[in-house]
């Protein structure tokens, strides 16, 4: 074998070392990416469901505030956004068509416009 066919046949056992080395790093980084995202995910379910439970215990209140004519617009759209992200989407709809019909505040009557678009 001369030089240059030596030369040769070490330059490719050197490509494969790098190659095979680059390919384990890679795997390595996208298993830990993975990981890092499944983990992240994981913790959003628990926020999500974390959230959901504010949501049902936060009803009564806004409920007791609208009873007490306590900032009513403010909050029968809060108690609607609640009821929307409890799944109780009939509730949800009235308290923001309250909001459209009666609040004269326009933040408040223009977005319960476009939850009411949704449903």
């Amino acid at each position: 074998m001369d030089a240059l066919s030596t030369a040769h046949a070490a330059t490719d056992k050197a490509l494969d070392a790098m190659e095979k080395y680059v390919r384990s790093i890679y795997l390595r980084s996208v298993r830990e990416i993975y990981k890092s995202w499944q983990k992240f995910f994981e913790q959003e379910r628990k926020e999500i469901d974390k959230l959901q439970e504010d949501y049902e215990k936060a009803i009564p209140y806004f409920t007791t505030a609208i009873e007490g004519q306590c900032f009513t617009d403010f909050s029968t759209y809060n108690r609607g956004i609640c009821y929307l992200n409890t799944g109780q989407n009939a509730l949800a709809k009235e308290d923001f068509q309250y909001v459209t019909e009666h609040s004269e505040d326009t933040s408040l009557v223009s977005d319960s416009q476009d939850v009411l678009k949704t449903l």
